[in-house]
């Protein structure tokens, strides 16, 4: 019987922690469905030499009636650029002021890291598709937040 628990235990053992780890990753932002939170902004860390350079990258396509070059970077992704937001500098914390309260905004802050752009991507930009994003040769994917109240 001893023997027959602890082989139990081994089994399912872990599978509350399992939930718990689910239910973490969804609730801090660290994984999940696209698709099933309207309110959630992907968010891209970025350095560029210009706020010129950033633009043309998020908004100016590459060719005339062409894609964009993040929409080229993310080709699984068919993002509609008109509903992103690209801030660069000083602009970054009063942007975010906007979509985030004060937690949300610190935390953008720091994984922001010494990058001096932000691309925000929210889900409604994504077409009602699902896609987990990754880093691009020019932008890292520094996860998402749900968009909040903000409060001053």
């Amino acid at each position: 019987m001893r023997e027959f628990r602890r082989q139990y235990h081994a089994s399912i053992g872990s599978f509350p922690w399992l939930l718990y780890r689910i239910w973490r990753d969804r609730r801090f932002g660290r994984s999940g469905n696209a698709a099933s939170d309207p309110a959630r902004i992907h968010l891209f860390a970025g350095r560029f030499a210009s706020e010129e350079e950033m633009f043309a990258y998020c908004f100016r396509p590459v060719t005339e009636y062409g894609p964009e070059q993040i929409n080229l970077d993310l080709p699984e992704a068919s993002i509609d650029t008109s509903k992103i937001d690209a801030v660069m500098g000083d602009q970054i914390r009063p942007r975010l002021s906007e979509y985030f309260d004060k937690n949300a905004r610190d935390h953008v802050l720091r994984r922001l890291g010494s990058s001096d752009a932000l691309i925000l991507i929210p889900v409604a930009a994504l077409n009602d598709t699902e896609f987990h994003f990754h880093d691009t040769p020019r932008l890292r994917h520094i996860g998402f937040e749900t968009k909040s109240t903000p409060d001053t």
